[in-house]
């Protein structure tokens, strides 16, 4: 998931899964909603970082892309190789964005 903000702020991300698969769709994504706070773009300098499944906060700057990556696990936390589900995410504070979401 992408997304692009240009308010600073504290934002709550949150995944969940659509459509059909292994899981209901509309279940949320491991402990979603995570808390991402947005600084001012003071050096212009893009910041990139990935979302691990324990992660409980990460940081972007306004006005730059994040990109926040996550596997799909099956029940025994070993990463699917066929992927199953797809997913929404939004992101919400300040302002609220719809993230672009691409399987990869």
């Amino acid at each position: 998931a992408s997304y692009v903000v240009t308010l600073g702020g504290s934002y709550a991300l949150t995944l969940t899964l659509t459509g059909s698969g292994d899981f209901v769709g509309g279940a949320t994504v491991g402990a979603s909603p995570y808390t991402i706070t947005v600084n001012p773009d003071e050096d212009g300098d893009p910041t990139r970082f990935s979302w691990v499944p324990d992660a409980s906060a990460v940081e972007g700057t306004a006005g730059v892309t994040v990109e926040v990556s996550m596997r799909e696990l099956d029940q025994y936390a070993n990463p699917r190789t066929v992927s199953g589900q797809s997913f929404s995410a939004t992101l919400s504070g300040p302002q609220t964005v719809s993230a672009v979401v691409t399987d990869e």
